[in-house]
């Protein structure tokens, strides 16, 4: 007869194996949580490659804004839009509509034309348009997202001082009458 009913049956020894046993997986874990937990979270950043998988959206909740809203866009676009000499020159005046993307970072991108003048205009619309600081992202449900948005450019000439009315007295009257 034994004291030790455990020892004889050999239960002890499994015992200890299957804590070993845990000890070595508990370790493993603890190891793959720590390099899933150490990668970056992709989610939060969107690099420039992969900015086309992102859809654009063409009608969102809330619109892109220039930074101090319309008034300041405008100002920008006079204080910053030059009238190239070639165009006035030749006379070509008329309205240009461009298109880009406001990212969610609220930079632009893809800066293009959707109705054109004449090249010298629409070269001075991309121009201003690349040159805009960044906007405040437009937002679908709250968060921010990639935005399409167009926006006119009118080019006009300023005309001569247009001509002297003709008096009224002399209107329709001839000479020698």
């Amino acid at each position: 007869m034994t004291l030790c009913p455990l020892k004889e049956s050999g239960s002890v020894g499994k015992k200890i194996k299957s804590i070993k046993d845990m000890r070595y997986i508990n370790f493993v874990m603890m190891v793959l949580f720590v390099f899933v937990v150490s990668q970056p979270a992709k989610a939060q950043e969107i690099p420039d490659s992969t900015k086309q998988e992102v859809p654009i959206i063409d009608i969102p909740e809330i619109l892109p804004v220039f930074p101090g809203g319309d008034e300041a866009r405008q100002k920008f676009l006079m204080d910053n839009t030059l009238y190239p000499k070639e165009a006035e020159e030749k006379g070509i005046e008329g309205r240009v509509i461009v298109s880009f993307v406001v990212e969610i970072d609220g930079s632009i991108s893809n800066v293009k034309v959707i109705h054109g003048v004449h090249p010298l205009l629409d070269e001075e619309a991309i121009r201003i348009t690349k040159q805009m600081p960044n906007w405040e992202p437009g937002k679908q449900r709250g968060e921010p997202i990639r935005c399409r948005f167009n926006m006119p450019f009118k080019f006009v000439l300023k005309k001569d001082d247009p001509p002297a009315p003709i008096p009224q007295e002399t209107k329709g009257k001839q000479k020698g009458r």
